[in-house]
Formats: C-alpha cells, structure tokens, sequence
C-alpha cells in the first residue's frame, strides 16, 4: 500500500525522445549592465538581478519563443539555472552541481530511496536544489544506458514530476529543458479548449522544449475527485490520457462501510486510507490495534474484509545472555554471548539472531522461540562484533539488485546488518511485496542466502 499511495503523488511519467539543445555559451563578461541584453525583455532582465543581486556571469537564452528564457549565471562559485516567463515571473530556480561535485546539494531521504529503488542502475549525472512554481523543490538527471529521467521531487521527497527520454549528449552540467505552466491561460489555445469541452480544471503542468525546439505538454486536471494526467504535442494534439482518484485519509472507523467498521468493534484505528483503483472499484486499507497486536488490513466497497497481516513489533536489541529463553542459553552453555536481536515474522512468532564467541571464533546463529536452531554460520578469529539498523539507501549494491530483479514493487520495511571488526558478516532485511512481507538473508558480500514469508 506504502507503494501506491506513494506514486500516486507522481504528477506524470511520459516517454519521449529528447535531443541535445545546443548550450548557450556567456558572451559577456561577468560584470554586465542591461543594455547588453537588447534582445530579452528588460522585465526577465530585471527579474533575475533582483532576485540574485549578487549573480555574475549572467547570460540569457530564448528558450521558448517570446514567452519563456534560460538564465546562467554564478553565486559564490555556484552555477545556478533559472526559467523566466515573458512577465517575468521565475518559473524555477536551483542551484546545480554535477555528480562529481554535489557538495552543498543532498537529496531527502525520500528522494535517495525512490532513485535507488526505481533506477539502481542509473547514475545521477547533475542535481539541482532550489524552487519548481514557488515550490521548494531538487531536479535531478539520472541516466542509464539507454535512457535518462528528469526527476522533480519535493521537500520532503515526493515526486512532482517524471519524465523519460532517450539519452542525450547535453553537456553535464546543464538540467533537462522543461519549466513548469504556472496558469491555466498559458496553455495554447487547442488544450485549453480540450480542457473545457471535457470539463475539466486546470491543476498544473510542465512544459518540456526538446532539441529540435518542438514542445510537449504534460498536464494533471481536476473533475470532481478525479485527476487526468494528459500529454499534448506542440500543436495541442492529445498523445495520452490517464485518468486515477486520489486516496483519501479515512479519519475514524465509522468513515468505512458498516461492515468493515462492525467488523473491527474493539479495534482502534491508527491510520487508514480510501482509495479508488484504476477499474473504479474502491477499496480501504487500514492499520488498526487491539491487546497490543497491530494490524494491516483491507476492505472492499462492501466492507468485505479483502486481507489481514499482523504487523510484526520492532525487533529489540539483546544485550545479555540473560534475556535469552532457557532452551537457548542451554545451548549456548559453553559460548559467551556477544550481540543478539529479538524480531519477529508477520504471525508474531520470535526469532533470535545471536552472535557468541568460542575458542577465539565467532559463531552465529538464529534461533526459534523454543531454541530450535534455523540458521548458523561461522566466522574467524574472535572479532569485535556490532550489530546496526539499515536503511534503504544504505542497502549494499548486490542485495538491491537482488530486489529489483526479483521482487517488483518492493517496499524496504527495516533492516540489520551484523559487523565483525567493521566488517559486514551477514544481512537480513524485510521488504513488502503487495500483500507479503518477506524475510531475506544475505551473507556479507550481499550474496542472498534464503527467504522465508512472514
């Protein structure tokens, strides 16, 4: 569910070919009066020097015939891009570096992960940090062998936009040509007529100007609860339509049909969500609580209960043999105990993952909640042995393309990597994949070793 409420925030994915426009090179030197820009409006002109007054180097380029400009120029020995409209108006701004000097420009969170996630093979080229329409916003370029895509995330690392095109030769330091539409009067005429024969309000949009100087439009529209995502040619013409409603937050247990909610009596609602699938049919998803036990669950627009999963309690770190049940500290009599972690599977059953050391080596193990071995391993001479929490950004390569070729749609839940000396001796990370939650263990080189479903 994390999965579908999440791209549902994507303003719009299209695919087109894009070729390089050629890079305007600054003619000027980097102390400059208006009068050396005759041929842009003085309003661009005046925009940009009161919005960056300490801006050198400046220069501008058309990059939409009479109503849109390019502008580069250099703050503190950052380049920086900015879009201007005819009235001057700063459509977008950011502050770019290339991936090899990105210092000063980190992504969110959100946004390192979705990149990881969607394109693990894909190589940020340049990044951006800046406003998109007024907007806090980072504009990424990550480029794979035969592709590139233009990212637009916000603050916090949701997507506002995403566009695919063929692999250009733009230089590294330039981001993609787009800019976004800020009003619905400055669409061409065709879309604004489309817009309004079909009843529909204008959201927003993005312009995308490739090589050859041809224009696409991409715009998201309103009617009632639904949202159409649209692509038009230069000329107005209509290429794509899609159409989805956004999930609504479902705020108490009687917002669901009375099925569901006599269903969870008893049950206190944690957070929850109303969605409509692409076919129309609706459906409500959950994550409620009762005797401490949590729960995901899902209903249909009757309020049949569609699928139930426990929602296993975070794992809890072991600090002493102590706390170990009998049967394994009977087995571990003749180790000493050096780290463990207590988690669980998706049906609430424990399982203890304990490293203890033996004449000089460390072994390690995991056990069931009656001391049953399920897994061991051995290690070498006796090392300092850690234990610490993943992240998804923070995945090693092998195990991230394990993922992405074998689980599609994967969401990260949590993670654990067991160190010795530094060294990386053993993994296990939990992902969801639609309804299952899944269990994976890798050794240290992230070579994946067993999977069990929780």
């Amino acid at each position: 569910m994390k999965k579908i409420f999440f791209l549902l925030t994507a303003l719009l994915v299209i695919w087109v070919s894009a070729c390089r426009r050629p890079e305007v090179q600054p003619d000027t030197p980097a102390t400059v009066v208006d009068n050396d820009f005759a041929n842009v409006p003085a309003v661009v002109v005046q925009a940009v020097r009161k919005a960056y007054p300490a801006a050198t180097e400046l220069s501008f380029s058309e990059l939409d015939k009479g109503k849109v400009w390019d502008s580069r120029f250099v703050i503190d020995a950052k380049n920086h891009q900015a879009r201007i409209d005819v009235k001057g108006t700063i459509l977008e701004a950011y502050t770019v570096a290339t991936a090899d000097a990105r210092t000063g420009i980190t992504l969110p969170a959100a946004a390192q992960e979705y990149i990881q996630k969607t394109y693990p093979n894909y190589k940020i080229v340049v990044a951006g940090e800046g406003q998109h329409n007024n907007q806090k916003a980072y504009k990424v370029l990550v480029r794979g062998e035969k592709e590139e895509i233009t990212l637009v995330f916000d603050e916090e690392g949701k997507v506002l936009l995403e566009f695919k095109a063929a692999v250009s030769t733009r230089p590294a330091e330039d981001l993609p040509t787009n800019y976004p539409i800020v009003k619905p009067e400055d669409l061409p005429a065709p879309i604004s007529q489309y817009l309004r024969e079909n009843g529909l309000t204008f959201a927003k949009g993005m312009v995308i100007v490739d090589g050859e100087d041809k224009k696409f439009y991409h715009i998201a529209a309103r009617k009632g609860e639904a949202i159409y995502e649209l692509s038009f040619s230069g000329d107005g013409g209509l290429l794509r339509s899609n159409v989805y409603i956004p999930p609504v937050a479902i705020q108490s247990i009687n917002d669901l049909p009375a099925a569901a909610a006599a269903y969870l009596n008893g049950y206190t609602l944690e957070r929850g969500m109303a969605f409509t699938d692409r076919e129309g049919k609706k459906m409500y998803s959950v994550v409620v609580s009762k005797d401490g036990k949590r729960y995901d669950m899902s209903f249909d627009s009757e309020g049949k209960l569609l699928r139930s999963a426990l929602i296993p309690p975070d794992p809890q770190v072991i600090r002493s043999a102590a706390e170990l049940p009998e049967p394994i500290k009977a087995y571990l009599k003749d180790y000493t105990f050096e780290k463990g972690m207590l988690f669980y599977d998706r049906d609430g059953k424990k399982y203890y993952e304990i490293a203890a050391s033996k004449n000089g080596k460390v072994a390690f193990f995991v056990f069931d909640a009656e001391g049953k071995v399920v897994r061991s391993s051995e290690s070498g001479p006796n090392p300092n042995v850690d234990q610490k929490a993943l992240t998804a950004e923070g995945l090693p390569a092998p195990i991230l393309a394990h993922l992405n070729a074998t689980y599609k749609g994967w969401t990260f839940m949590k993670g654990y990597v067991v160190l010795a000396e530094g060294k990386a001796q053993s993994y296990l990370v939990v992902v969801q994949v639609e309804k299952d939650l899944l269990y994976l263990t890798f050794n240290g080189e992230g070579t994946f070793e067993n999977v069990r479903k929780g």
